[in-house]
């Protein structure tokens, strides 16, 4: 592994020569984190709203509690996010909305939240994983 800094951008590099394959199972486990770091956002809107709302959640907020991601800020956007966080506490709700990729601009693409949920939904979308392939073939 080589540390580095990348002299245009300032950001720090870390270069890493893999001197053997990965083992199959590397990509199962590696879509499992990042299903488990994506739900576990959803999962703190549903208790939000537990905990502002009180249990049982109406059937309109819970289904459609999560939360949101969006790259960018349009009419339907708006309506989407206000429908997905409206059972929670208004400070959690400015708070969410805050981090919301968009509000970076164009550097949505590069915010860290945009990065899980882009490689989540990619990892999901992939099925079968070739990490499965190989294992059973």
């Amino acid at each position: 592994m080589i540390h580095d800094r990348d002299l245009q951008s300032g950001h720090k590099l870390l270069i890493v020569e893999i001197l053997k394959p990965m083992p199959p199972e590397f990509a199962a486990i590696v879509g499992d984190c990042l299903h488990n770091l994506r739900s576990s956002l959803d999962n703190l809107i549903y208790e939000l709203a537990v905990a502002y709302k009180g249990e049982p959640l109406s059937k309109s907020i819970e289904g459609h509690v999560a939360f949101p991601m969006f790259r960018s800020d349009t009419e339907n956007t708006a309506k989407t996010l206000k429908c997905m966080i409206r059972g929670i506490h208004p400070g959690a709700r400015t708070i969410v909305k805050g981090l919301q990729p968009y509000t970076r601009r164009d550097e949505a693409h590069k915010f860290i939240l945009w990065i899980l949920n882009e490689l989540s939904n990619k990892d999901k979308h992939r099925f079968p994983h070739l990490g499965v392939l190989q294992r059973f073939s």
